[in-house]
């Protein structure tokens, strides 16, 4: 009777109902490439890999940005313990720059139709008069060997992965999967699971590339926070330099009119969202940079009283 009883337990331990339930996470990324960037995808990958989930999908749409966050970025994925898909998605979505070395080192690369993947010549910015500042020749040639490095790590196509700087060369998601840069055209998320299941990664995830199950998988949607829509708008470089220009402004306001103390404070905070909207701090160094301000506005107020002014503005600061 007892080996009766463990042989039935032992069966419904190993049927495929006590499994641990199928699982694909997506989250989107928008916007250009800077350290809060870097900050989500940590975020989404950790979230994935706390659900042991089978993939998580990455829907992208850039037109590149900083250059480090966007190596740390591959890092990140590089070192996943899921497997990272990056989906050029929705329609009119462009992987553009920093967005396609995301891409190529990425385990598993997809696009919609009507999006668009290269464009990867490196800048420096813009001058006074837009035209665009070219990087050194240096610099390209860094680039150069670092987008081969990745298509030769993931078995991709080195040549047109070149091109992609050399000649600024962009691609259709028909023109990428012929040139074996990507590996799935999908018109959505369901049609990419249905694509990628059965498909092996081109990268491996922790040492062993991985055959991708997700037939009949739960899509869980990983959901943007206040706090990331906020720094998401504020990094729109177009919002940050109108941020910095009426932050200075709002300060020599403040100095040409002593006593008043509403243009400083407001140009101070206005300042420092800009410093934060151009990307050079992460979200940790960004929230010690206005918990300082915060502090200097409340001693502020405690030697200057202001009727609660700087009470207020380090408030919303802190906050």
């Amino acid at each position: 009777m007892k080996k009766i009883l463990l042989f039935i337990a032992l069966v419904f331990m190993l049927t495929p109902a006590f499994a641990q339930a199928k699982t694909v996470y997506v989250a989107q990324i928008e916007g250009s490439i800077t350290s809060y960037t870097y900050d989500q995808f940590d975020s989404y990958i950790s979230a994935a890999e706390e659900a042991h989930a089978n993939a998580l999908i990455i829907t992208i749409d850039t037109p590149g940005g900083r250059g480090d966050a966007m190596q740390n970025i591959i890092q990140r994925i590089q070192t996943s313990k899921v497997p990272v898909i990056i989906y050029v998605y929705p329609q009119g979505a462009i992987a553009a720059s920093a967005g396609t070395y995301i891409a190529l080192g990425s385990h598993l690369i997809a696009m919609a139709p009507g999006t668009s993947i290269g464009a990867c010549e490196p800048i420096l910015g813009y001058s006074q008069n837009g035209s665009i500042i070219k990087a050194p020749e240096k610099t390209k040639n860094f680039y150069i060997a670092y987008i081969r490095s990745l298509a030769q790590a993931s078995n991709r196509n080195e040549s047109v992965a070149e091109r992609f700087i050399t000649e600024d060369l962009s691609l259709t998601p028909k023109e990428a999967l012929k040139y074996n840069v990507i590996e799935v055209e999908a018109y959505d998320i369901n049609d990419l699971i249905k694509k990628a299941d059965g498909m092996k990664t081109k990268l491996p995830v922790q040492g062993k590339y991985v055959k991708l199950d997700l037939k009949g998988a739960e899509i869980v949607y990983l959901h943007p926070t206040l706090k990331d829509q906020l720094i998401s708008y504020i990094t729109d470089p177009s919002v940050s330099y109108i941020l910095l220009t009426l932050g200075i402004w709002a300060l020599i306001l403040g100095f040409l009119s002593p006593g008043w103390h509403v243009p400083e404070t407001a140009g101070a905070v206005m300042i420092a969202l800009a410093i934060i909207g151009l990307g050079y701090f992460g979200y940790r160094s960004a929230g010690l940079l206005l918990i300082l301000l915060a502090m200097v506005f409340f001693i502020a107020e405690a030697l200057t009283p202001t009727f609660g002014l700087f009470t207020v503005a380090g408030l919303v600061t802190f906050i």
